[in-house]
C-alpha cells in the first residue's frame, strides 16, 4: 500500500501505482485470503490442487484447453440457431481437470456459465478466445501455489495477452 490515508487508496499492483476504493481494497482482500482455502470438502480432493497438479505437468510453454467450443453448423447471420457445443480434444484425457476448473469458476470466483478452462505453464502469451466475454487468469511461481496472483480482463481484445507484463511483480 503507497497512501493508506486517503480515499481513493494509492496501492502498488502489477509494478504500477494504482487507485482503488477502499472497499474494493477490502473485497480484494477477503477473495484473496478465502481463495486458498475455500475448495476443500471433507472426504474429496482439493479441486485446487488437481488443477496446481494438472497445469504444473504441462511441458514448459504448451497450454491446454480443456471443455467445450462452439461449432457453427448454420448461417453466421441466424441468430441463436445452429449452434453446437464440441468437448475439446484435451477434455477426454483430462476429465478431472475440467470438473476441477468448473467447480472453482462456479463455487469459488462467482464466474456464471464457465465453459472450459486453459491451463498453461511458463506460456509468454496467450490468444484470444473469441467465444469468451471474459477471462480469469490464475498463476503462481512453480512450486509454490500458495503465493497466487490473480487478473480478470475482458476477451474481446483481438490481439495476443502479454503475459509478461501481467504477471510481473
Amino acid at each position: 500500500m503507497v497512501d493508506a490515508e486517503s480515499n481513493p487508496v494509492a496501492i502498488k499492483w502489477q509494478s504500477q501505482q494504482v487507485n482503488v476504493r477502499l472497499q474494493d481494497l477490502r473485497r480484494a482482500l477477503v477473495h484473496h485470503i478465502f481463495f486458498v482455502d475455500a475448495f476443500t470438502a471433507d472426504g474429496y480432493e482439493d479441486p485446487r490442487a488437481v488443477l496446481i497438479a494438472a497445469a504444473e505437468a504441462i511441458e514448459p510453454g504448451s497450454t491446454v484447453r480443456v471443455g467445450w467450443l462452439p461449432k457453427t453448423t448454420g448461417s453466421r447471420d441466424t441468430l441463436g440457431r445452429g449452434r453446437e457445443w464440441i468437448r475439446t480434444k484435451a477434455t477426454a484425457g483430462h476429465t478431472e481437470t475440467l470438473m476441477a476448473a468448473l467447480h472453482i469458476a462456479a463455487f469459488g470466483l462467482g464466474l456464471e456459465g464457465c465453459i472450459g478452462a486453459r491451463l498453461g505453464c511458463a506460456v509468454a502469451k496467450l490468444q484470444p478466445i473469441p467465444e469468451a466475454d471474459h477471462s480469469y487468469l490464475w498463476w503462481w511461481r512453480r512450486g509454490e501455489p500458495r503465493a497466487a496472483s490473480s487478473f480478470l480482463y475482458e476477451s474481446t481484445a483481438v490481439q495476443n495477452l502479454n503475459l509478461q507484463e501481467i504477471c510481473e511483480d
